[in-house]
């Protein structure tokens, strides 16, 4: 009975060890939206300075992007006031515009 007891408490041991072992594993195969804060500390240096890098970009692309909104609303604003081409489509002639800060008859 006492071998018995020992080999299941053995193997018990055995697939806790094992599944602490496969969940690092999977932290890696995770994608970046559903890593948790408690993952933190599993991740390589590597992919927490990837992680840095894209919030770094985020944060600077908000913060640039609410501190120019109004002179690229004045910007364009202008072009579209003032294009001889009123009829065109709205996204081609601001693509154009925003490319060569000019309307053409292309961007039908």
């Amino acid at each position: 009975m006492k071998k018995v007891i020992t080999l299941l408490f053995l193997l018990l041991l055995s697939i806790i060890l094992g599944c602490s072992n496969s969940s690092e594993e999977t932290i890696k195969d995770l994608p970046d939206e559903e890593l948790l804060v408690k993952h933190w500390n599993k991740l390589s240096d590597k992919r927490k300075s990837s992680l840095i890098q894209v919030i770094h970009r985020e944060e600077s692309f908000h913060t640039n992007y609410d501190e120019s909104m109004d002179k690229w609303i004045m910007l364009f604003d202008a072009g579209m006031r003032n294009t001889y081409y009123q009829d065109n489509d709205l996204k081609k002639a601001m693509l154009e515009f925003n490319r060569d800060r000019e309307i053409t008859e292309d961007s039908k």
